[in-house]
């Protein structure tokens, strides 16, 4: 995947490192992480979740997927709220490399509470019948969550961005995807398989339909 090479470097100064303890400290000889942090090797998803997991950040911080979210011009609050639009994403690639299909209006209390929301539209109806295809949800990203919350999360090697509820087991070190639609299976990722899964975040609003008015 493709990562910000800046940030990555940002993070291994802020912390003191040389290039050759950074990969260390990572699993990685000193060449393979130069490559890294000069842009000129895509990172697996097992060594951003390691990054991620070592300095306590979420992927986006990693991925670079900043895109602040600015309100309308012609509309600056509605009683108390902020007019904002965020990125709408419809695939993993989409989101991977920050390439949103469309934007998405949303009211926020804050900019800060918008920069750190994005929209997925959903494709499949594995989750009716709470969520239904082409629903839009909105999600706050996050990689913690709490066992039930409904995640937004990628599958390394899978083009797709799955909805679903998720639950963490401690014991068994695993991560369990959980539909509402019956018609499809849970996916369990257990020990190192949990390498394959980057959370996006939690879903904060479900989105029905949305109908525009032309002038």
């Amino acid at each position: 995947m493709a990562i910000d090479c800046k940030r990555l470097k940002q993070i291994r100064l802020e912390n003191g490192l040389s290039q050759e303890q950074m990969a260390k400290k990572l699993g990685l000889n000193r060449r393979t992480y130069s490559t890294y942090e000069q842009g000129t090797r895509n990172m697996g998803s097992a060594t951003i979740l390691k990054v991620c997991q070592t300095f306590n950040l979420t992927s986006d911080e990693l991925l670079g997927n900043y895109q602040l979210a600015e309100p309308y011009e012609e509309i600056k609050t509605i009683r108390g709220y902020i007019l904002c639009v965020v990125p709408l994403y419809t695939s993993a690639d989409q989101y991977i490399n920050n390439d949103y299909e469309d934007q998405f209006p949303d009211l926020f209390p804050t900019n800060m509470e918008a920069r750190e929301t994005i929209a997925v539209k959903v494709a499949g109806d594995s989750m009716t019948p709470k969520i239904d295809d082409r629903n839009i949800v909105t999600v706050h990203k996050q990689d913690r969550f709490r066992n039930g919350d409904i995640i937004a999360a990628i599958i390394n090697g899978e083009k797709g961005i799955y909805i679903r509820r998720a639950y963490k087991d401690f014991d068994s070190k695993s991560i369990t995807l959980v539909p509402i639609n019956s018609d499809y299976k849970k996916i369990e990722f257990i020990g190192k398989e949990r390498e394959n899964l980057i959370i996006i975040g939690i879903v904060k609003k479900i989105v029905k339909s949305i109908q525009y008015e032309l002038d």
